[in-house]
């Protein structure tokens, strides 16, 4: 019974570090993936994965209005897919109503370009500003 008391705390004492590892937030990494904007939604999927849970994406400063001005030029697409360098944050309540889990901060910009086909939009409204500082 002994060994099993010690194997368990053994295991429980790796599975928190491992969640605990996920859960921190990284700094200055260089990311690429899809991003959706539209009316209280800003979906950023890292490497393309649509079909996983997306992050809030903010750009700051000169990032910012590169990413606005590369948006017009290509015709206020439904998607884009960026390169970029930037921060993400701790596991918390993030974006439109905490609705997110984490938020990626772009700061960087590397390129963008429009996404290959159709992307579901759930709402429009081609009057915003693209991105805030």
């Amino acid at each position: 019974m002994n060994r099993f008391r010690a194997f368990s705390y053994i295991f429980a004492s790796l599975l928190a570090a491992i969640v605990v590892f996920w859960a921190i937030a990284t700094k200055n990494r260089t990311y690429e993936g899809i991003l959706q904007h539209g009316f209280e939604r800003s979906d950023f999927y890292p490497r393309g994965d649509c079909s996983a849970s997306p992050y809030w994406f903010e750009a700051k400063g000169e990032a910012a209005d590169q990413l606005n001005k590369r948006w017009v030029e290509l015709g206020r697409p439904n998607g884009l897919r960026l390169r970029f360098v930037g921060d993400l944050t701790h596991i918390g309540l993030w974006g439109h109503l905490g609705k997110y889990k984490r938020e990626i901060q772009a700061f960087e910009h590397f390129g963008s370009r429009v996404v290959a086909g159709p992307v579901q939009m759930r709402a429009k409204n081609p009057g915003n500003r693209f991105f805030g500082r």
